[in-house]
């Protein structure tokens, strides 16, 4: 019965007929792509969907996350795609949706948190997304995350922490996770980092023990006032806070009139502002530029036009790119002692409100960081504050050449208007090291030069690190406090 005639026909008939069916389909599509173009193309395209990740994080802590990722398939379109879970041997769908031959997508993928299915430990994600081709080709995208709901553990040791708006000040503290990844004191919407505290003592070796200097950003308000917290941060985003003993004061302000000459104008400002052109058209656009070209070039109209621009908006660009080259230092260590004074007399102080003027007119106005020291005789050294390394010496419009020492933990001091430079980056200095000569200041066109101090970025009074009382009471004293509260200290004789 099995080899029947009429089997034998009817298997023969379909070995004819499947391949005939096969060049009929195979002929229609070429016609097809001819008429149709790509979406036959596309149809019978054997490429699969691209699964991109745009933001993974890094672990899925207490408050959950989110992952984020793209699709993208300019064949025959995107149909569906799928997101599953998996952990100890449990699948669960966390997504699924069609999307009607769409190009691309962007998905989110919100992941719970403690409150969620997820237990502590590795957690495979998996997603699939198909086209909507004849063969549904299938693209795959494998992610492996660590669930972790425990906090980071967080316990501030040194107990006064008084600041001035516009100064800063020092924490030690310990902070301990299997996988911290950042913690320092939180002042407002501004981080400082915490570096290992062996570098600013040896005594504090203890892996879990950290330093950080922060500073109190001022901004014009000179009562302005911040939330202050430590905090530590774990690879899972498990955040620990906590409040400390802390005292701020308002900042130290004042006022001085600075007469520009038209010399100083036309002269030296005109050659800043059309050397940093580029970057202030940029700020203001192209209008303002040509609008200030236009003027006569007999009238100081002109002159204190390009100088209102060079004192907010070049200044503004400039102190910009200090912070971010004094955002972090190298793991050196700390210099427990107070910074060497410049040569000279202070001609502008910190947070000092510049009003500069051409005969009765204002021409522009700014809040001073740091101090500008009018040098005794007529090539004056400009010398190291403190031990450190040469971070960078860099040419800025408002600044001249600046020379910045990183000093550890944070803390740079920067030296502008600087001529006859003595040293290179990667040099160590020790404080009353020959640094160069004090040239002309960029914006008053009188010799001299600037003196700055930053905390990760951020401008402070350069006083307190000047004064031999501050540097005992906020830094030294406050380091021996840390040893005898951690049983470091080496005991008292009697």
């Amino acid at each position: 019965m099995s080899n029947s005639p009429m089997k034998k026909l009817s298997t023969e008939i379909g070995g004819i007929v499947r391949p005939l069916l096969l060049l009929v389909f195979l002929f229609a599509s070429g016609i097809g792509a001819l008429l149709y173009g790509k979406d036959v193309i596309g149809f019978l395209e054997k490429q699969p969907p691209l699964i991109e990740p745009v933001y993974v994080p890094d672990g899925i802590g207490r408050e959950g996350a989110v992952l984020t990722l793209q699709i993208q398939d300019s064949g025959a379109g995107i149909d569906a795609f799928v997101v599953r879970a998996s952990q100890y041997g449990i699948e669960s769908e966390l997504k699924r949706e069609s999307l009607e031959g769409a190009a691309t997508r962007e998905i989110q993928i919100p992941l719970d948190g403690i409150d969620g299915k997820f237990r502590e430990g590795e957690l495979r994600i998996s997603v699939r997304a198909f086209d909507r081709s004849l063969w549904s080709n299938r693209g795959e995208l494998e992610l492996n995350l660590m669930v972790d709901y425990q906090s980071p553990e967080l316990q501030v040791v040194t107990t006064q922490h008084n600041a001035r708006v516009g100064g800063a000040q020092l924490l030690v503290y310990r902070a301990k996770d299997e996988n911290l990844v950042e913690s320092g004191v939180k002042v407002g919407r501004y981080f400082f980092k915490g570096y290992p505290a062996r570098h600013l003592d040896p005594v504090f070796a203890s892996s879990d023990l950290f330093a950080v200097i922060y500073a109190v950003p001022f901004h014009g308000d000179a009562g302005q006032r911040y939330s202050l917290v430590a905090q530590a941060k774990d690879q899972a985003g498990n955040i620990t806070n906590e409040e400390f003993y802390s005292k701020e004061s308002a900042a130290r302000v004042s006022s001085q009139q600075v007469p520009l000459s038209a010399l100083c104008l036309r002269g030296q400002v005109s050659d800043i502002f059309f050397s940093s052109e580029t970057i202030l058209r940029e700020a203001v656009g192209d209008a303002e530029i040509e609008r200030i070209a236009a003027l006569s070039d007999d009238q100081l109209q002109k002159s204190s036009s390009q100088f209102r621009l060079v004192s907010e908006q070049l200044r503004m660009f400039d102190s910009a790119h200090l912070a971010e080259l004094t955002r972090e230092s190298a793991p050196i260590s700390f210099g427990m002692k107070a910074f060497q004074r410049q040569s000279g007399t202070v001609r502008h102080a910190h947070q000092q409100k510049l009003s500069f003027v051409t005969g009765s007119s204002l021409v522009g106005e700014l809040w001073h960081s740091g101090y500008f020291y009018r040098p005794r005789g007529d090539k004056p050294e400009i010398v190291a504050a403190s031990a450190g390394i040469i971070s960078f010496i860099e040419e800025l419009g408002t600044y001249g050449t600046v020379i910045g020492i990183d000093h550890g933990l944070g803390l740079f001091s920067l030296y502008g208007s600087v001529e006859e430079v003595a040293v290179k980056p990667g040099d160590a200095v020790e404080g009353g090291d020959m640094l160069g000569v004090a040239g002309r200041g960029a914006l008053g066109c009188e010799r001299g030069a600037l003196f700055e101090l930053r905390v990760q970025g951020v401008p402070v009074e350069p006083a307190e690190w000047l004064s031999e009382k501050w540097f005992h009471g906020h830094i030294s004293r406050k380091v021996a406090s840390a040893k005898r509260l951690l049983g470091l200290a080496a005991p008292r004789s009697f």
